[in-house]
């Protein structure tokens, strides 16, 4: 939830419109792998795929704030598709970038 208020600072500057999803995506990642446990800090497909979630979601709701609801969070997918994609592409930097090398399969 806080990173949709922040990408809401963001979404008319072109580079950073990426760049925040791509860290709310991130940070879901890592949060992920914490609940996960320790023995498990690289997360599973399960986690992976709930942090790529959590990251969209993130995301919409900043795309929702800044129209105050007014615009689906979907439309026009022009606009709100590569921020999106930012978001998973995010959440799985985390794994690829800090998965322990001897569970890699």
């Amino acid at each position: 939830m806080v990173g949709g208020w922040i990408a809401t600072q963001y979404v008319y500057d072109h580079i950073f419109s990426l760049v925040v999803p791509g860290l709310v995506g991130f940070a879901a990642s890592v949060a992920a792998a914490a609940v996960a446990g320790r023995r498990d800090r690289t997360a599973t497909a399960l986690t992976l795929a709930i942090a790529a979630g959590a990251g969209v979601l993130g995301t919409a709701l900043g795309f929702h704030l800044l129209t105050g609801g007014r615009q689906g969070v979907l439309q026009p997918w022009s606009v709100v598709g590569a921020p999106y994609l930012c978001a998973i592409a995010g959440a799985v930097a985390y794994r690829v970038l800090f998965a322990d090398p001897r569970r890699r399969s």
